[in-house]
């Protein structure tokens, strides 16, 4: 069984070279690149320049432990998506439930069956896969999202411009004194509750919409105009 996607990268962490070798053994002829580390101060230098797809994961080993090591992986915005697999002879229940607590997606006992071994990596690695896809989807649906209302607030802004010169022309001002106005705000440190950059840049994208209303006077006016 192979996965769909291009040599995914599987990264060992494990203090003793031979463990990585017999995890190696059962895996390499799945078509994964490898990368391994002997220590958790090793492996997260590593995998912080090339982020693995996959990480096996050993808990026992001198310095900082694969729990430590774990606990600093999902710490770090850039790697914490990573699915970790415990490959441990720590086997007590109360280790088991803190490798799943700290955010492990498996926890294999050692001695282990290299058939499991490979069936657990590639279901997680699929896994890993369509949550991938799936979440690029969301980021893809949610600009197209983000990009239809600004072109609503431009086009409504427009309306209002073609409806009155003058207001156009304060549109834009006002859109540009509103956003110096929120800066200066935040750079003193007031209202930094409220005005995030997030929301000034919300309330840049909003403030044509302040004179709308104008659209409706003039079609009201007219109106009155005409049955009068």
């Amino acid at each position: 069984m192979r996965l769909e996607i291009d040599k995914p990268l599987v990264f060992i962490v494990d203090d003793v070279p031979e463990n990585i070798q017999i995890a190696l053994s059962h895996l390499k002829d799945l078509g994964f690149e490898f990368a391994y580390a002997t220590s958790g101060e090793k492996a997260l230098e590593r995998i912080k320049n090339r982020p693995p797809d996959l990480i096996l994961l050993d808990v026992m080993m001198p310095g900082m432990s694969g729990f430590e090591t774990l606990h600093a992986i999902r710490k770090d915005i850039t790697l914490r998506s990573i699915p970790v697999i415990f490959l441990t002879a720590r086997t007590e229940p109360e280790d088991i439930a803190l490798g799943f607590e700290l955010g492990g997606v498996d926890y294999i006992t050692k001695p282990f069956h290299g058939a499991e071994l490979r069936s657990r990596v590639l279901n997680h690695l699929e896994l890993h896969n369509y949550r991938t896809k799936l979440e690029e989807k969301v980021r893809k649906r949610t600009r197209e999202t983000e990009l239809l209302k600004d072109i609503i607030i431009v086009a409504m802004g427009e309306l209002a411009e073609h409806r009155d010169p003058e207001t156009g022309g304060h549109i834009h001002r006002t859109r540009s004194y509103v956003k110096s106005l929120a800066e200066g705000l935040f750079e003193q440190g007031k209202f930094r509750d409220i005005l995030t950059p997030e929301y000034i840049v919300l309330l840049y994208k909003t403030a044509p919409l302040h004179d709308i209303g104008k659209v409706a006077i003039r079609v009201i006016q007219f109106y009155l105009n005409k049955t009068s």
